[in-house]
């Protein structure tokens, strides 16, 4: 497939180099400095997601690319129009126009059965002229669900999303549709193919019809407009006409007005893009966002007068869509009237006014006044704009705290209390049994959902994760500390404080060092394995507590063995409560995961226990709690220590690390919110730190405990502030009642949680995609069982990168073809393969190191050794990100090894700064001039015009 990018602005730039990574051949039309520097550089993308670099081909002239099969349209809709000159010579019969733009298409009724089918909206097509550039037949829908900007010329910040909704406008699911989607996905984009793309289109614009215009209106950030009353109210009316309209016509919002107007208020203080246009200078896309809307309105007979109100004040703001002249970082007049001439006018003037909306009217311009004219005391004593104290509260907002917990809406505060009592329900008696297996007393458990928690929901960018004790975390520090010191001893609990006050500092370390990318080591298949082990040594642990024996093993299966020998003296109460507890938490489950199962099961047990005076029948229990805060100090420092648990402390890092942003990306990918996991390293190590001083141990971002939080309504770090208060309060109230909770009911709830770790389904998965992914993961279980946990997670990060190198060692290479209908494909690497007589381009699937360096040599030796006549061997270089040393070294004997042969070796698709290395090497001077192409296609054709081109006279 061949696409050309045209408009590769930030998102256009972003989406070719993601093509190009997948294999497509791209081509970006752009201008200007962006435009030299793609060229030079290629496009470096930032995302949380993860860096890349591609170089696909760019230019600004249509005409050097030829038609293509899709033309991905980066351009604003009110350029359509004018876009003849850059479209006609990419087009051809059959090529599909992928148009990412806002609001209503121009092709909005093509293909649509009804009344209205071919009809044109004049708004988005005025008088056919873009219908006369892109006809509707040649259109594919685009929905973009992905926020990117231009960092610097040829560098784009991706900061979140990556679904690009695209269909067709008659429903059907087309091959060209097919294709290009098969392409995203390969480049690591989400391209759904939709039947019925219009209902997304209207849910998109459900919230750019309304917080776009109104936050030029107002100056406002999305957050100011939605906490306001005045503006949230307008902007909820213009999102239920909206709705109606969409309704109307057959195409109704895929969820409610209220779930949308939550979605973007959750965008928080940040200025829409139409405003950002304005301040710019730039055009505006009211036409196709409000325009068009109101023009339908009036088709399908909806009353939309907050819809023509907005319109028009907006359309008076901006005559012809342009910002007044304005010089360069001038402020705006506190004047509503004097900063808006238009706006004098009486309302009555105003096109589209009618007489309901007159107190509309009046509304927004009281909201307009109230954004931008603020008296000095008054109400509420607030300050003028530029006042110290908008200063403060500009400054304190753009500081990297609570951006997890703001902005709070006033709606959700109720779900977010509500999932933050169930949060504490579900975790107290979990974080019990969190202490029980880390070794430390069990009150400690209680304290990782104090400090800890809260430091995190302040310091964190997940809105979604909950951190506290953890199962993992708990298990590795249990192994080592056993060894060191009698479990719950002072100086146990002295170790565990250090162990997390270096576990703290090592994450804080890595968000300095920006060693995040150290959690891509912990594979999903080793991690599956680790967890899987960890769960096997915890639940095996567990068995001797629940059946009352008494073992003095500490490795898993030298324990289990012991146990089962102690079999006969079983001692029942102990049995027939763990029976009784893993019942009920099973239960609970089975019901609901709100369901407090373990919360349940624990106050029974405490309940049966002292109406049935167990401690006399030979039942242990749990003894006197501690009650109050935990005693604030600093943790033992030694240097032996130190040393000791500075391996520990960085295996339980690692799994933080994995773990965490793991969790914070899936819920923050579910909700469509931004992840900063350079943030929530500050966070997890700010909480670490904070459990140190606290007296407790090592927490980590809890999957289970998040996933209660999110199941009960959380939308916010309210909820885990709401647990903590819960937990304060059972702290300095409540834990009399712990001391006759039964040892067994606490180990069963343990294995229960244990057993939630070995995940069978996980491994099967794994098994059915390959078995060599399955031994790795066998392997690290095997390990984690048999060595401990803490031996178990070295060898399980050794696994991840032995695993890597395997791959990296043995890349798919292959040899480039044109099929028959002209696109590239890739073969096999075989003996006299070629791309035509006389030319093979061959492309290496990884970077060039010196432990693959030998693949290179094996492949040109099969490829050149055999076959016809060999003229020109190519090798593309749009997988190669790095070359080492050895491997320039190998290039440089190929090269010669070519010459002998004479072969002409060349490359093509080499990335700027994999250029800059092969000229330090020398590799540049060893091929020659003119031995570099932009792209596989051009070496093509370069060779087909060598051997087309008359030989020179002997």
């Amino acid at each position: 497939m061949k696409v050309a990018v045209v408009g590769a602005g930030a998102i256009g730039a972003y989406v070719g180099a993601a093509l190009q990574r997948g294999g497509t051949e791209v081509h970006l039309l752009a201008r200007g400095a962006h435009l030299a520097a793609m060229r030079e550089h290629g496009v470096t993308v930032l995302s949380p997601r993860g860096d890349f670099h591609a170089h696909p081909h760019a230019t600004d002239d249509p005409a050097e690319i030829g038609p293509v099969d899709i033309v991905f349209l980066g351009l604003k809709a009110y350029s359509y129009a004018d876009s003849g000159p850059l479209l006609a010579p990419l087009l051809h019969q059959g090529t599909g126009v992928i148009a990412a733009q806002n609001g209503i298409p121009w092709w909005y009724f093509h293909g649509m059965p009804g009344p209205h089918e071919g009809r044109r909206v004049e708004a988005a097509d005025p008088g056919g002229a873009v219908s006369a550039v892109i006809p509707p037949e040649a259109a594919i829908g685009c929905v973009v669900y992905c926020s990117a900007e231009i960092d610097s010329p040829g560098v784009i910040r991706h900061v979140e999303g990556t679904r690009f909704s695209i269909g067709e406008p008659d429903g059907t699911i087309s091959q060209r549709c097919s294709s290009f989607s098969q392409a995203m996905v390969a480049g690591g984009l989400k391209c759904p193919v939709e039947k019925d793309l219009r209902s997304d289109i209207w849910l998109k614009l459900l919230g750019n019809v309304a917080f776009n215009p109104v936050s030029v209106l107002t100056r406002a950030t999305m957050g100011d407009i939605a906490r306001h009353p005045g503006t949230r109210q307008l902007v909820l009316n213009m999102m239920y006409e909206t709705a109606e309209i969409a309704a109307r016509l057959g195409n109704p919002p895929k969820i409610s007005v209220e779930r949308r107007f939550d979605g973007a208020a959750k965008v928080g203080d940040h200025k829409t893009s139409m405003l950002m246009d304005f301040e710019a200078g730039k055009l505006l896309e009211t036409d196709v966002l409000l325009k068009a809307p109101v023009e339908l309105a009036r088709l399908v007979g909806v009353a939309a007068p907050t819809l023509e109100l907005v319109y028009a004040l907006i359309d008076l703001l901006t005559p012809d869509k342009r910002l007044p002249e304005r010089r360069a970082g001038e402020r705006c007049s506190r004047s509503p009237t004097a900063r808006v001439p238009a706006l004098r006018r009486p309302a009555r003037e105003f096109r589209g006014y009618t007489p309901e909306a007159a107190v509309s009217a009046r509304g927004i311009l009281a909201v307009c006044r109230s954004a931008n004219t603020r008296p000095r005391g008054g109400n509420g004593g607030e300050a003028m704009p530029d006042s110290p104290a908008v200063d403060l509260r500009g400054r304190l907002r753009a500081l990297p705290v609570a951006r997890g917990l703001l902005p709070i809406r006033r709606s959700q505060v109720p779900a977010d209390l509500l999932a933050g009592v169930t949060l504490a329900a579900v975790s107290i008696p979990v974080v019990l049994g969190y202490a029980k297996i880390a070794g430390m007393p069990v009150v400690t458990g209680l304290y990782t959902l104090l400090l800890p928690l809260a430091v995190f929901a302040v310091l964190g960018s997940s809105r979604h994760l909950v951190v506290g004790g953890d199962s993992a975390t708990a298990a590795i520090l249990g192994a080592t500390l056993s060894g060191l010191a009698v479990a719950g001893s002072p100086r146990y609990v002295r170790l565990a404080g250090l162990a997390a006050l270096l576990t703290g500092l090592l994450l804080l370390l890595a968000r300095v060092a920006r060693l995040a990318f150290l959690t891509n080591f912990l594979s999903r298949t080793v991690l599956v394995g680790f967890l899987t082990g960890v769960g096997i040594s915890v639940a095996a642990g567990q068995l001797p507590e629940m059946l009352g024996l008494t073992v003095t093993d500490r490795q898993t299966l030298p324990k289990f063995l012991q146990t089962a020998r102690a079999l006969p003296h079983l001692h029942w109460a102990d049995v027939a409560l763990s029976i009784g507890v893993v019942g009920i938490v099973l239960a609970g489950r089975l019901i609901s995961r709100k369901t407090p199962g373990a919360l349940i099961a624990i106050i029974l047990a405490i309940v049966v226990s002292r109406a049935a005076d167990l401690a006399a029948h030979g039942v242990a229990v749990l003894g006197q709690v501690p009650r109050g805060l935990p005693r604030l100090a600093a943790p033992a420092l030694d240097r032996h220590d130190a040393a000791v648990l500075l391996g520990t402390a960085a295996a339980m890092s690692v799994v933080i690390l994995a773990q965490s942003a793991v969790t914070a990306r899936t819920y923050a990918a579910t909700h469509e919110e931004a992840f900063d996991q350079n943030a929530d390293l500050v966070g997890l190590g700010a909480a670490n730190v904070a459990a140190a001083f606290s007296g407790t141990f090592v927490v980590n971002g809890s999957p289970t405990q998040t996933q209660v939080t999110d199941s009960a309504g959380g939308r916010s770090q309210l909820a885990s502030l709401t647990a903590v208060a819960v937990v304060l309060i059972v702290l300095l109230l409540l834990t009399g009642t712990l001391t006759q909770l039964p040892i067994a009911a606490l180990a069963a709830v343990v294995f229960v949680i244990a057993v939630r770790l070995i995940d069978l389904a996980g491994m099967r998965r794994i098994l059915a995609y390959s078995r060599a992914e399955f031994a790795v993961a066998l392997l690290t279980t095997v390990a984690v069982v048999v060595m401990g946990v803490e031996d178990g997670i070295a060898l399980a990060v050794v696994i991840s990168i032995i695993n890597h190198l395997r791959h990296s060692y043995r890349p798919l290479n292959s040899v480039m073809r044109k099929s028959p209908t002209g696109h590239w494909k890739a073969v096999p690497v075989t003996p006299g393969a070629r791309t035509e007589n006389g030319l093979v381009i061959y492309r290496f699937g990884t970077s060039l190191y010196y432990a693959n360096a030998s693949r290179l040599v094996d492949d040109v030796t099969v490829l050149a050794g055999e076959g016809g006549p060999l003229r020109w061997l190519v090798l593309d270089f749009a997988a190669i990100g790095d070359v080492d040393y050895t491997a320039a070294g190998v290039l440089s004997r190929v090269t010669e090894e070519l010459r002998k042969r004479d072969v002409r070796f060349l490359v093509s698709s080499v990335l700027g700064p994999v250029r800059k290395e092969l000229d330090r090497y020398g590799i540049n001077d060893a091929l020659g001039p003119g031995a570099y192409y932009e792209t596989p296609g051009e070496a093509l054709e370069a060779f087909q015009a060598r051997q087309a081109a008359p030989p020179p006279p002997a």
